[in-house]
């Protein structure tokens, strides 16, 4: 970096003197502990609820800790409704918040691959009442007809919401939300 004195440039100054300067890196600090100061100041004030983190080792196994964190807040043992979505995209997941948040149903994800149907299956059959309702969106190619068959052996009719392509896809999702 050059200095200019007076309206001229002087010799350039290694950038390891500038950004190592003690008085840089002085400001620098308190700058950081100013604004974090003021980060939690204004966090403790505000109102907020605590943050809990729901993490599972996949997006599958997160899913399902948020369907159980959703069975706390609604204090029930088991679901009414239950969503299943893509996992691979979310492109029917997105409308599905909707109905997700009209029925009380947690979203649950799933991947192509029959480790991961089984485990969205199971988990199905442990969470829903009986008679309750399985809401697939999306087509074959988004939820395989495999998650159809492991519910059917339990009884379980899930009603697939699948158009032609996602917009229309999304206009049943929304007509089954009512």
């Amino acid at each position: 970096l050059a200095k200019a004195t007076n309206g001229a440039l002087t010799a350039p100054v290694p950038v390891s003197q500038t950004i190592l300067d003690p008085h840089n890196i002085v400001m620098v600090l308190l700058v950081i502990v100013l604004v974090l100061s003021l980060a939690s100041t204004v966090y403790a004030d505000s109102g907020l609820p605590n943050v809990t983190r729901l993490a599972g080792k996949d997006r599958i196994q997160t899913a399902f800790q948020v369907a159980d964190q959703l069975k706390k807040e609604l204090a029930v043992e088991k679901f009414d409704n239950m969503i299943v979505a893509s996992g691979a995209t979310f492109a029917d997941a997105l409308p599905g918040s909707y109905l997700s948040a009209v029925k009380n149903a947690p979203i649950l994800l799933t991947l192509a691959k029959q480790k991961y149907i089984d485990q969205t299956a199971d988990y199905i059959k442990a969470n829903l009442k009986d008679g309750g309702t399985v809401y697939i969106l999306g087509g074959e190619s988004a939820v395989p007809a495999t998650l159809d068959e492991a519910l059917g052996e339990e009884d379980i009719k899930p009603k697939r919401l699948a158009g032609s392509g996602r917009y229309d896809t999304n206009l049943l999702i929304l007509k089954e939300a009512g």
